[in-house]
């Protein structure tokens, strides 16, 4: 029994030893859900943030928490939303509460930022760096979280915009040219 113990012990030791090589994983968290997008329970903030908007900021990482940025520009976003999708021939009902979760996290490559695409962000199309991403199957909005970088304002409307329109279910195969309009008329670059 001992030796068969032994045996399936070092199987199991050469397999993942192979996988890891084979697939280039050497992060100590390798087993956890690949293309697990959404915070891990250790990555949330205790006390979640409720912004006026409707939104709540689940998780920050990175930089220190700049709520009042972040209150004003999905204010901002939200307020402009509603006339700016009625002048493209959209009838959005503004009756029904916002509610999207943002996730703020750094801008790098490393496990888990927003720019992993080996593991957090596995699944998503594009592979260049970027400083915002809008997924509804999970219900989230991720952004750079250091508030000083240039992008983050723009990044931060144009992901509200994206979470808008998935939210009031107003978004197609156009939505990512409306939210480059929305966010070149009202912040004036993407």
């Amino acid at each position: 029994m001992k030796t068969i113990l032994t045996m399936l012990i070092l199987l199991t030791s050469v397999i993942a030893g192979a996988d890891s090589r084979v697939h280039g994983h050497t992060h100590p968290f390798q087993r956890e859900l690949l293309g697990h997008t959404h915070p891990f329970q250790r990555e949330l903030l205790e006390n979640p943030i409720t912004l006026k908007c409707g939104a709540v900021i689940r998780e920050w990482r990175g930089s220190p928490i700049n709520k009042e940025k972040v209150e004003k520009l999905c204010t901002f976003t939200k307020v402009r939303f509603f006339p700016f999708m009625k002048s493209k021939g959209f009838n959005v009902n503004e009756s029904v509460p916002f509610t999207y979760s943002l996730s703020f996290i750094p801008n790098s490559s490393q496990y888990r930022d927003l720019n992993d695409s080996e593991y957090r962000f596995s699944g998503r199309s594009t592979r260049f760096k970027i400083s915002g991403y809008t997924l509804n199957d999970v219900r989230y909005a991720f952004n750079l979280s250091n508030t000083y970088n240039h992008q983050f304002n723009v990044s931060l409307v144009h992901e509200l915009f994206h979470a808008l329109s998935f939210h009031y279910d107003v978004n197609g195969p156009d939505d990512e040219i409306l939210a480059e309009e929305f966010t070149m008329k009202y912040m004036g670059l993407k």
